[in-house]
Order: structure tokens, then sequence, then C-alpha cells
């Protein structure tokens, strides 16, 4: 059974589940979005179940404060991100670290910075 993470909400009185858009095998920092929402890092579960190379581009999830998903497809091979956060000032832009695999033994990596937004 496939199962589709969720986001718990503490209401004041109790927590509430809000379904993620896609099913994910993993899921990786968050960070706020200055208007009350949030950005999550997200592994998507492959079509077929199980997680092969084809699963492993990331992608930002953005929940805002209306109670929206958006979705937005990072398109680099290998991508992990380790840290997230907003750049002040700004609506909604971040910058994130992580690395990225570049070699063929699993082992060799390449640390990155990534900036979302203007």
């Amino acid at each position: 059974t496939r199962v589709t993470g969720v986001l718990l909400h503490w209401t004041g009185g109790r927590w509430t589940k809000i379904a993620l858009p896609i099913q994910v095998d993993a899921l990786g920092p968050l960070a706020r979005d200055g208007h009350g929402g949030l950005w999550i890092t997200s592994y998507p579960t492959s079509t077929s179940g199980s997680c092969t190379d084809s699963c492993l581009d990331l992608e930002m999830l953005h929940y805002s404060k209306a109670g929206t998903w958006t979705t937005t497809v990072v398109n680099v091979d290998n991508l992990g991100v380790n840290a997230m956060r907003l750049i002040p000032g700004t609506a909604g832009s971040l910058w994130a670290g992580g690395s990225v695999e570049s070699g063929d033994s699993g082992t060799d990596f390449t640390p990155v910075i990534l900036k979302y937004g203007r």
C-alpha cells in the first residue's frame, strides 16, 4: 500500500491532517515562506512504488496560508538538500544548501547552494 504523507496542523484544540499533493518516499528540510505558509523539500515516490534513480528528482512543495499546494520540480540529478531558509526581505525567495552526487562510485559529492526566487 502506497501512502501519501501528511502535514499535521495544530489548530489550538486538535491536530488536523492535511494530505500532501504527491506521494513521497522522503521529506527534507522546510522553511517558512514569509506569508504564513511553508516550503518543503520532497522526494516523490516513483510510479512503480519503489525508489530507483528516476525518483531521485527533488520537488519543492509549497503550502500557502490559503491552504493550497503547488509543486516545483528541481531538474538536477542526484541532488540532496540538507538546509533551507527564507531569504530575509524577499517575497518568498529561498536559499538551500546540499550536494550533488558527482561520480559513478556513489561517494563523490559536489557541494551546492541553490537560490529559488528573485
